[in-house]
């Protein structure tokens, strides 16, 4: 409710100042995101952590996801010419990059929180919560499939 009472209050802040007819619509803007800086740059000076583009988070949890999938897929569908036996390193990559990639999420959950925009959160929690138990699970099948097939060709060899 706090954030919903703020944005209203900017709201009627910017209607207030462009009925008055003192300043133009993009002056009524730029007061508006004079102010969203202020509350960052208050959040720096009280040694609090913040962010200025949380964007960079979301496209590298994107990446690592991708890395997570990507590595074992990769190590099943290649010709392994020198036997089996980096497929365990892979599997390590393979799930560390999973663990970045949720931990990124987790950063931007906070990031959302430090700076109170609970309308963000409450629209992409959802997603988020869909996205990271996705990528959770096919990366530990992944991995697991590369554990089977490389531990049979092992006790076969």
């Amino acid at each position: 409710m706090k954030a919903c009472h703020k944005d209203y209050e900017k709201h009627y802040e910017i209607r207030r100042i462009m009925e008055s007819g003192a300043i133009a619509i993009a002056d009524a803007v730029h007061i508006v995101l004079s102010e969203h800086y202020v509350v960052k740059r208050n959040l720096k000076a009280k040694g609090e952590w913040y962010m200025i583009d949380s964007g960079w988070l979301n496209i590298g949890s994107f990446v690592f996801g991708l890395i997570a999938w990507i590595l074992p897929v990769g190590k099943l569908l290649r010709n392994n010419k020198q036997g089996n036996q980096k497929w365990f390193t892979f599997s390590v990559m393979s799930m560390s990059a999973c663990a970045v990639s949720l931990c990124f999420q987790i950063i931007e959950i906070y990031y959302l929180v430090t700076i109170e925009d609970w309308s963000a959160l409450s629209d992409t929690i959802g997603f988020v919560t869909f996205a990271a138990t996705v990528l959770l699970i096919v990366t530990i099948i992944l991995n697991t499939i590369t554990l089977m097939v490389y531990r049979d060709k092992k006790q076969s060899t």
